[in-house]
């Protein structure tokens, strides 16, 4: 719930999550999309649950098709993670 909060008020006493919060209000700014965040109770969704919990045993059991393995994602977000960070460099 405290990233939700974060979000909404576009505030926390955190630099990290600050910075990826206005990194994504700006990239979706620039994308004409809105972007809504909303909390989900673990209850309601145990997969996510179990992985925030580094609760690997349940997350297996809930999702046995899961990789074993991270997978690389399309190369396109590591074009737009180094172009972020050449802008965030250059306002900085």
């Amino acid at each position: 719930m405290t990233m939700v909060s974060a979000w909404r008020k576009l505030s926390t006493p955190h630099n990290g999550i600050m910075e990826l919060i206005r990194q994504i209000h700006f990239i979706a700014a620039t994308n004409s999309f809105n972007l809504r965040i909303t909390y989900i109770a673990g209850v309601d969704n145990s997969i996510a649950d179990a992985v925030s919990r580094c609760n690997w045993e349940q997350f297996r059991a809930l999702h046995p098709t899961a990789l074993e393995e991270p997978m690389k994602v399309d190369c396109d977000l590591e074009f737009l993670k180094r172009a972020l960070q050449t802008d965030h460099e250059t306002l900085t």
